[in-house]
């Protein structure tokens, strides 16, 4: 049986989730800021921060939440992976 390199790589994993969760969050709290009748976006802004998406606090506190919980998820996922892959 040829075993494949199929393992997730914890550093590009981090990277790219902490990449793409900031850019939807970039994304959405501009469209809060765009169109405020709009509550979907309003609800993304908020599972990283508790200001208004037009306070500059705002926008450090989520892509900084936003980065933090790509590294956690990609902490937790790479590892679990491999494992499953091992098998």
């Amino acid at each position: 049986m040829i075993k494949s390199d199929n393992r997730l790589h914890m550093v590009a994993l981090g990277w790219a989730l902490s990449a793409t969760l900031a850019s939807i969050f970039i994304l959405c709290a501009l469209l809060a800021l765009a169109l405020p009748d709009i509550t979907v976006s309003h609800h993304w802004v908020g599972l990283f921060t508790l200001r208004a998406a037009s306070s500059p606090i705002a926008w450090v506190e989520g892509v900084a939440g936003s980065v933090a919980f790509g590294w956690i998820a990609a902490l937790v996922a790479a590892p679990v992976y491999n494992r499953i892959a091992e098998k």
